[in-house]
């Protein structure tokens, strides 16, 4: 029973409280956690997202990317805490010095360490990560969360990285990447694509079959979400589903739960946080259109 407490007090939330309730509460320390979708399916902004929500919190979070660069995710996470429309916070002088303004008054409220370590695609491996999380435990930072975007543009640390092996490379890669959490004692979140069939279905129909490039990926994950939309759940045009399709954290699989976005300013928000995502509409000008079979 002290072990078992003990465990439970080294989990990190994800600060999104139904997605909390669904894993138990919390990522333990040696954890792989993906979501999936198809392209252009908030992936990379969910991630985004999280690392906002984490570091909000005061936890010291590193996002290695080799999809979008730097500059790209630093205007997501401006915008992301400001509230900015993220197509006209760098318009003109005054859009500018407004977001100098809001973002002087985020760096008052206090936020854990943000680093963004950028890849070229296909060729970085967790031995790349392992050099970089290394080289900031020697200058006395040690991370919470490993954000990774996104897997299966990464290339494994040991097998080859030929198109006929992409079954062996994506399970080497999963397994890579959770013997990376073990390591540094951090829970690990990645993403990854669905793959043609998974695209098509509807998505109430999608599961673990509708990997992109690998199953073998499943094997390893202890925590597995497909985000789309479910037309018949839908009541607001800019809601993202999410299912879960494996669950060590907990017994809940198969359930669905329901995201709110910002399409202004990229903000995700938890379907327990509606109230908010209609507020922040006067902020963000974005629209909160009700689905048209309404």
């Amino acid at each position: 029973m002290k072990q078992i407490l003990v465990h439970n007090e080294n989990k990190i939330p994800t600060y999104y409280p139904i997605l909390d309730e669904f894993i138990n509460y919390g990522l333990p320390s040696y954890s792989l956690t993906l979501f999936l979708s198809r392209i252009h399916g908030f992936k990379s902004t969910l991630l985004i997202n999280l690392l906002d929500r984490l570091s909000g919190h005061g936890h010291n979070v590193i996002l290695f990317s080799m999809e979008m660069s730097v500059m790209e995710i630093s205007k997501r996470l401006d915008s992301i805490g400001t509230l900015s429309d993220i197509n006209k916070m760098h318009t003109s002088k005054e859009s500018i010095k407004e977001l100098a303004g809001k973002l002087i008054k985020q760096k008052k409220k206090g936020k854990g360490v943000v680093i963004i370590k950028e890849f070229p695609t296909g060729q970085a491996s967790t031995s790349d990560f392992r050099t970089v999380l290394r080289e900031f435990g020697y200058r006395g930072i040690k991370f919470d969360v490993i954000f990774c975007d996104y897997l299966t543009i990464m290339k494994s640390e040991y097998s080859g990285n030929k198109s006929d092996q992409l079954y062996q490379n994506g399970k080497a890669i999963a397994e890579e990447l959770r013997a990376l959490s073990l390591e540094f004692l951090t829970p690990v979140i990645s993403v990854s694509q669905l793959n043609r069939v998974g695209i098509s279905v509807d998505f109430k129909e999608v599961d673990l079959t509708h990997i992109g490039e690998s199953l073998g990926i499943s094997a390893s994950a202890d925590f597995m979400a497909i985000m789309g939309r479910s037309e018949e759940d839908l009541l607001y045009e800019s809601e993202l589903h999410y299912k879960i399709v494996k669950n060590r954290f907990g017994g809940r699989i198969g359930e669905m739960g329901k995201f709110y976005v910002d399409k202004r300013s990229l903000k995700i928000y938890d379907e327990s946080e509606i109230d908010v995502w209609l507020l922040d509409a006067k902020s963000t000008n974005d629209e909160r259109k009700i689905s048209k079979k309404y």
